[in-house]
Order: structure tokens, then sequence, then C-alpha cells
């Protein structure tokens, strides 16, 4: 004997209120219910709200009541903050990758050929140089600007750099 049943519910039948509801039975959880049919009258104390059905599942001892929801509420879209366009976390990202590229150029031998360009991203520009190949590097690769930190980002954005303050 199988004790544990799935509950057969077909969304296209109505149910029908002269048969007893059993585990085979088809319910129409779309149909909404009149509570003043004879068929349910005096049956209002099975009704603990109003939104759900309370039906009798099981036969003699494994009789056991189950609600199920006759009208779902609608869900309410969650709005999640949009980080990735806030432009106090791009200028500190920006901030943080121009005092990388100078202290490459200054320090490291794989920059040494960019220091024609060092007196140029020195300058009152040199920010918004690094912004701008920074702006293109999320809108191409599809990364966020609060992922450009990350140990495996900051190795390809360092390359990336290289290459384009090369190509400038």
């Amino acid at each position: 004997m199988n004790l544990i049943s799935p509950i057969n519910i077909n969304l296209n039948t109505p149910i029908n209120l002269n048969t007893p509801i059993s585990l085979n039975t088809p319910i129409n959880l779309n149909t909404p219910i009149n509570l003043n049919t004879p068929a349910l009258e005096g049956t209002r104390k099975f009704f603990p709200h109003p939104n759900q059905l309370t039906i009798s599942i099981g036969e003699g001892e494994n009789r056991r009541l189950q609600s199920i929801p006759i009208f779902q509420q609608p869900l309410t879209p969650i709005q999640y903050q949009d980080v990735g366009n806030d432009p106090r976390l791009q200028s500190q990202v920006t901030n943080f990758y121009y005092e990388k590229v100078l202290k490459w150029i200054n320090e490291n031998p794989d920059f040494k050929h960019l220091k024609k360009h060092y007196n140029l991203l020195k300058g009152r520009n040199g920010e918004e140089i690094i912004y701008t190949m920074l702006r293109l590097f999320v809108k191409y690769s599809k990364a966020n600007w609060y992922d450009l930190k990350d140990q495996t980002n900051y190795n390809l954005i360092k390359q990336y750099l290289k290459q384009k303050i090369g190509n400038f």
C-alpha cells in the first residue's frame, strides 16, 4: 500500500462538488467557488481563509485535511538598485586604476614603453582617459563596475590598459 501519492491536479477541469475528492480527483484552481451553493451549505467552518479550499485526502486512518490556495496574490516586483551606474563607484574605480597606471609606468618593466604617455596621463585629462577606457571595457566585456577590482579582472584590466595606452 502506497501511503504517499501525489495529488492529480488538472487546471482545466472544474471541481465536481457532488463526488468526494480523492487523491486522483482533478482540481481546477482557476474556478472561483461560490460558498452559497447547496453542496457547500454548512461547510463554512472548513474554509479557514477565503482564498483557501480545505479538502479531505486519503481514506480511513490515512485521511487528512489539505488546504489548497484558490486565488494567488500578484507578486510585487523587487526593484534592485543599479550599483553599476553609481557615479561615485565609477569615480572610485577610475581613481584606483589611474593611480595604478601611473605607478605601473614608473615601476613595472612591462610598462616601460609607455613612459612617453606619462605626461599626458599625469595631466588634467588623465583620469578622463582612464575612465573612458574602463567604460569601454565594462561595455564590451559585460563586466560590472563593482567587479573591476577583483583579482581576476585586475590582471585582465592591467593587460587591457597596457594595450590601450600603448595604442593611444
